[in-house]
């Protein structure tokens, strides 16, 4: 156990996004194009995920060795260990996360894949936690990635898009997850569904038709947001932001509102990048700090997700 652990604190933020844009007017006439969503980014072969991890990684890791010299931190370029998610990546075994430690140099840094598909940004901010309260680890990337815009999406099928999204996160004094709670639904196991080739013929995603999980999403999936807040003893009026998965503005409205947070709170990214999965959550973090700031520092944040198994987490955190 670290004795001056207290908690962590995310350092930086980076994002990477392929040069493919798709607009609404380039979709077919049928496409299903949900409310807001007006771009999103698609991958080209050669944007593979490893580089759209790797690049994202470099920015980050630029921002937090320039950060750490204004502030005199002495860990200026000390990563010691990566978490990644990769949604359809290039390598199903061994993961890309190992590929990206290759690209960016820190040899022989541990390598951890987390997957609990759109939820895993938040559940790898808590194993990263864990991590940095044994006192091994002091500074630790999460990198996501998401490639279904390319590789497991017809255009005409939604607001899906490509990119990837990293963060350095490092033990400090003061403590920024304030409460984290996450359930898993199995129950909901076919919520969206992408068979193993091993098993069945490769195919694009597949959603359930189910009303009940409709009905699950609009008025039960926030349970664990409404837990997150008791535990950390926060009335939902009193948080600054809330920053949710984005499959679609409607659906962040409803969640806002069977949580108790006002609609002007919520922070989005829908219409510029559509729905990158675990992506959504740091790349808007990342939107709303380094390119349009509205997030500052000791600001209160309200994080959730929902995804597929069905695995739902919420992290209250102190920016």
């Amino acid at each position: 156990m670290n004795a001056d652990f207290t908690g962590i604190r995310i350092v930086s933020t980076g994002v990477c996004f392929p040069k493919g844009k798709i607009q609404n007017h380039q979709l077919p006439t049928e496409a299903h194009v949900p409310d807001g969503a007006m771009q999103r980014f698609h991958a080209s072969r050669e944007e593979t995920a490893v580089w759209m991890g790797s690049t994202a990684a470099k920015q980050a890791l630029a921002e937090a060795a320039r950060t750490s010299i204004e502030h005199s931190h002495s860990s200026a370029t000390g990563v010691d260990g990566i978490i990644s998610f990769s949604g359809m990546p290039d390598f199903e075994y061994p993961k890309d996360v190992v590929l990206i430690q290759k690209e960016l140099g820190l040899t022989k840094v541990p390598c951890w894949s987390i997957d609990t598909a759109c939820a895993s940004f938040l559940t790898s901010l808590q194993f990263a936690e864990a991590l940095v309260r044994t006192g091994r680890h002091k500074r630790l990337l999460i990198v996501t990635t998401m490639n279904w815009s390319s590789r497991g999406m017809p255009l005409s099928g939604s607001a899906v898009g490509d990119g990837a999204a990293a963060a350095v996160v490092e033990s400090s004094p003061e403590n920024s997850l304030l409460a984290t709670v996450e359930k898993t639904h199995s129950e909901y196991f076919d919520f969206i569904r992408l068979g193993s080739p091993f098993v069945d013929k490769p195919v694009p995603f597949e959603f359930s038709n189910d009303a009940a999980i409709g009905r699950f999403f609009a008025t039960k999936s926030t349970e664990p947001a409404t837990e997150a807040l008791q535990k950390a003893q926060i009335d939902p009026l009193k948080i600054d932001h809330f920053i949710a998965h984005q499959t679609g503005k409607k659906m962040l409205q409803i969640w806002a509102k069977r949580i108790g947070i006002p609609q002007e709170k919520i922070l989005d990214t829908f219409e510029l990048f559509g729905n990158m999965s675990a992506v959504n959550i740091p790349a808007t973090l990342h939107h709303f700090t380094m390119i349009h700031p509205r997030i500052k520092r000791g600001d209160t944040l309200l994080l959730f997700a929902p995804g597929a198994g069905l695995h739902l987490a919420a992290t209250v955190w102190k920016f």
